[in-house]
């Protein structure tokens, strides 16, 4: 059976209008200007991912809270369950730009890190 899906590629700002065949376990895919569009597909089809951000809380910061972030894209259908393992996590200052906040977040092979840094309150 003959399966057709549409996408549109978001790895750069030109958001090609890709067209997906799946048929007999193979996907084909047409539409895409680069190759970045070809390889955008064929994850999208196979295991979708995604960037997820979030804020946590920061005891004795100059700020109450530091952005945080993935350093890799993490499984689509692991997104909420990432998500509700912050619950409660909170971090003490001070925390460095880059810095891992959890090591091989959830056995997903991916660390969370800081995107800012916020050294201790005065």
């Amino acid at each position: 059976m003959t399966s057709v899906r549409e996408l549109i590629c978001i790895v750069c700002p030109q958001g090609c209008t890709l067209q997906a065949e799946h048929q007999a376990d193979t996907w084909t895919v047409s539409g895409y200007a680069c190759k970045r569009g070809l390889h955008y597909a064929l994850d999208e089809l196979d295991a979708p991912k995604r960037m997820v951000s979030t804020s946590l809380p920061v005891v004795g910061g100059e700020y109450a809270m530091v952005s945080v972030r993935p350093d890799a894209p993490i499984p689509k259908d692991m997104v909420m369950t990432a998500m509700q393992s912050l619950q409660g996590v909170s971090l003490a200052a001070p925390v460095k730009r880059g810095q891992v906040v959890i090591e091989n977040w959830l056995q997903m092979g991916v660390n969370l890190i800081a995107t800012r840094t916020v050294y201790k309150a005065r």
